[in-house]
């Protein structure tokens, strides 16, 4: 008589371990632990991208955007394509806070999910280049002005001059050269 022939058992997946990642992914971000981000990166990006460069662009990125803590919380589940929803939110002592709603897109690599990274998981709108610069630009002041339209303030540029007495070896002669440059008597 033939043998039964038991019937296999499935392979037990562990569906938390993707949102694990991410929440790892995110856990080191929040703590500068840039080291550990690679770690969690494809093997295919890490053949590309090598640690010291990886770590050095977030570093240089984290001081340019004057980043002072970063936080973020998954707030959903692994979508068809194998991305994870987070929002991250970012204090930055230039700008205040940067709050950006992205996706971790996440893929098997061997054994293991891993993160598939891009520039734009620095900031949502990242190009590959991954450059950041931070431009200040000091608003203009509105001119005040009375009831009867007299300008009261307003913007204007003005130039300082300075002197340090205890330089001075010549103070006669310095008063005089500036009283001709600045057209003063």
């Amino acid at each position: 008589p033939p043998t039964e022939t038991p019937a296999p058992t499935p392979t037990p997946v562990d569906t938390d371990a993707p949102v694990q990642l991410v929440q790892a992914w995110v856990a080191h971000w929040s703590t500068g632990n840039y080291g550990g981000m690679y770690d969690l990166v494809s093997t295919d990006i890490q053949k590309k991208l090598p640690r010291e460069d990886f770590i050095r662009r977030y570093e240089e990125i984290e001081t340019e955007a004057g980043l002072e803590q970063v936080t973020g919380e998954v707030t959903g589940e692994p979508d068809l394509d194998g991305a994870i929803p987070v929002t991250f939110v970012m204090q930055s002592k230039l700008v205040g806070e940067i709050k950006q709603d992205q996706t971790v897109p996440i893929v098997k690599d061997g054994e293991n999910w891993r993160v598939q990274w891009t520039p734009s998981l620095i900031f949502t709108d990242l190009g590959d280049s991954g450059c950041v610069a931070f431009e200040g630009t000091r608003p203009t002041r509105g001119r005040i002005l009375d009831r009867n339209g007299k300008v009261l303030a307003q913007d204007i540029v003005v130039a300082r001059v300075g002197v340090i007495p205890g330089e001075l070896t010549d103070e006669d002669a310095a008063v005089a050269t500036l009283s001709d440059l600045l057209k003063m008597p």
